[in-house]
């Protein structure tokens, strides 16, 4: 089949407005998940063969104000609806979540206060490292 797309955002993300943060980058692949996996251009003509697999991410809006002020049981709510993961709730927000989906009072307000000087860039690597 021969595939071809046109699309956008993977160099810049969309800005956020009043303190939010930048969107999420657009991104495609080619067999995501396998050895033959490969990261494809914003822009490309390509012959797919049968079984291939294209995965499409389309890129995130930006944010409205400052995430570390957006109330823990608001971003709890984004967690339980499946808008958000446990760990962007962490590294974007500051709010710890235990695995039983409950809202940790103490941990959130001690790691607020460890990220108020700290870049969201910062804040998401340090989650992935830990």
């Amino acid at each position: 089949m021969l595939v071809q797309v046109r699309s956008d955002r993977f160099k810049t993300r969309a800005w956020g407005f009043n303190g939010g943060s930048g969107g999420s980058y657009a991104r495609a692949y080619l067999n995501p998940g396998t050895p033959q996996a490969e990261e494809l251009p914003s822009k490309f003509i390509r012959v797919f063969g049968e079984g291939d697999v294209f995965r499409a991410e389309m890129a995130g809006s930006g944010g409205y104000g400052p995430a570390l002020e957006r109330e823990p049981e608001k971003v709890l709510q984004d967690v339980l609806q499946g808008k958000v993961t446990i760990e962007h709730a962490k590294a974007a927000y500051g709010v710890v979540i235990n695995d039983h989906l409950e809202l940790n009072e103490d941990a959130t307000k001690k790691l607020r206060a460890q990220y108020t000087n700290v870049q969201p860039d910062e804040r998401a690597a340090s989650v992935q490292m830990n």
